[in-house]
């Protein structure tokens, strides 16, 4: 019983470590490398190919990202 909990908990340690990581790199290309150089450094008013604005989107991911990396 005691191996079946350590493994759940090295697996939850693991998916933990792979989530942080995602996260940070998210955060990284779109908070940070894809603003470098925007006045306003805000997705805000960015819209896809068919004319949806999906800044806001953007901006809510990228700071759940950033909480997520700490």
């Amino acid at each position: 019983m005691r191996e079946r909990y350590e493994g759940y908990i090295a697996g939850y340690e693991a998916s933990h470590a792979r989530l942080r990581r995602f996260a940070s790199r998210v955060f990284s290309i779109l908070g940070v490398k894809a603003l470098n150089g925007c006045i306003d450094a805000k997705w805000d008013g960015f819209c896809n190919g068919n004319g949806t604005e999906v800044g806001r989107d953007i901006d809510a991911l990228t700071k759940t990202a950033q909480n997520f990396a700490k």
